[in-house]
């Protein structure tokens, strides 16, 4: 019986040695959630986005193409008034997203303001 727990201690310890270990930390990863800009953009209109600071190749995408587009070179054309979520991802997920309010062209002679 002795004999027992004396392996039982044994294993116990190595147990708690391994478990122990530092080297078996999993390393944390650091994720950069960009800030989502905003802009506005008449309909039949179009607005070229920019990224600053990237030297990898970003695929532009548009959450809803019925409102607006988006081609390979971040040019935007606002095709029917709504809300649209424009997206630059690079090869390490998102790198900028836009929400885009697309909207109607004023009347002739009436004040214009854009952001």
């Amino acid at each position: 019986m002795i004999r027992f727990f004396k392996i039982a201690i044994v294993c116990v310890a190595v147990a708690m040695i391994s478990c122990t270990t530092e080297d078996e930390k999993p390393e944390a990863q650091v994720v950069e959630i960009p800030e989502t800009k905003s802009s506005s953009l008449l309909e039949g209109t179009k607005k070229q986005f920019e990224l600053a600071n990237i030297d990898k190749s970003v695929i532009w995408s548009s959450d809803d193409p019925a409102i607006a587009t988006v081609n390979d070179e971040g040019l935007v054309t606002g095709l029917a008034l709504g809300e649209v979520r424009i997206k630059a991802t690079g090869e390490e997920g998102v790198v900028q997203e836009w929400i885009v309010a697309v909207e109607n062209q004023p009347e002739p002679g009436s004040e214009l303001i854009m952001t």
